[in-house]
């Protein structure tokens, strides 16, 4: 019965340490190990609305792009797979009745820059 408990107990524990093997082996669609990432965090008084925003990064990605053996620049509100700062929104199906608020259907958008498909 020991002996029975015992390969019970290593074939469970096996099973999920193949399933993160797995994972970690799994193709994203993009290669990490050729991108450099930097978050930012604009001053609200330096950048008071959208235009002074957008200007801002656009001189960055040209900035960017001007460096030496790089191929690609781009930007997106979020980076893949981590949700952070993505813009959530609500949404109901057209000709459903509305939902109560705990039973919404709830999605994350991300704006991107043109060429950011390439880019990754």
């Amino acid at each position: 019965m020991q002996i029975a408990l015992s390969v019970i107990l290593l074939v469970g524990a096996g099973l999920p340490a193949q399933s993160l093997l797995r994972l970690l082996n799994t193709s994203m669609g993009f290669r990490a190990d050729h991108l450099l990432t930097a978050r930012f965090k604009l001053p609200s008084r330096r950048f008071p609305d959208n235009v002074h925003r957008s200007a801002f990064f656009d001189a960055l990605i040209n900035q960017v792009e001007a460096i030496p053996g790089l191929t690609e620049a781009s930007g997106a509100m979020c980076l893949p797979l981590t949700g952070k700062d993505c813009w959530p929104s609500v949404f109901r199906i057209e000709g459903q009745p509305p939902r109560r608020p705990a039973d919404m259907f709830h999605s994350h958008f991300n704006a991107v820059e043109p060429g950011y498909w390439r880019t990754m």
